[in-house]
């Protein structure tokens, strides 16, 4: 039997670790950055431990959920440079 939204949002909200990875990538709707800011605010004042890896800065997301990740007693920012994996063809 499958999970329900709701059940599978809940889920989210509750795991002990959440990674969402390349977060903002894709232009969501109104209703998908509504969910976001609900899941990451709730992980955010339930001091949950969540991981987010982006491309960009988190000054680059929505005000609200960028107040969020870069709040410095309960984040912590990193920046990671490397090169694009994806765009990189082999050599042999």
């Amino acid at each position: 039997q499958s999970e329900s939204y709701d059940q599978t949002f809940k889920r989210l909200l509750e795991v002990k670790l959440l990674v969402l990875d390349d977060l903002g990538a894709h232009r969501s709707s109104d209703w998908a950055e509504e969910k976001i800011y609900q899941l990451i605010n709730h992980r955010y004042t339930t001091r949950a431990w969540t991981i987010i890896t982006m491309n960009g800065k988190p000054s680059d997301l929505e005000d609200r959920i960028a107040s969020r990740l870069t709040f410095t007693e309960l984040s912590e920012v990193y920046k990671v440079e490397a090169p694009d994996f994806r765009t990189l063809r082999p050599t042999s």
